[in-house]
């Protein structure tokens, strides 16, 4: 039922910090906090199919290929 309302409304179904759970199909991807796995390490789990959002404090940080995905 999330999926089906997140796609009604084009929205993005991501979840916060939990690289194993956002690898299930129903999730588009993951939110990284300081706290959380290094982006590179998920980009590995999760592959390039996967969103993977990031709380960043400098511009430098964004610029990390491992966020290059599909959104």
């Amino acid at each position: 039922a999330l999926r089906r309302a997140a796609g009604a409304a084009e929205l993005l179904l991501l979840v916060n910090g939990r690289v194993d759970v956002a690898a299930a199909e129903i999730y588009d991807g993951v939110h990284l906090g300081w706290r959380s796995i290094a982006p590179r390490a998920a980009r590995e789990l999760l592959g390039p199919g996967k969103c993977i959002g990031l709380s960043i404090h400098e511009l430098a940080e964004a610029a990390d290929p491992a966020l290059l995905g599909p959104c």
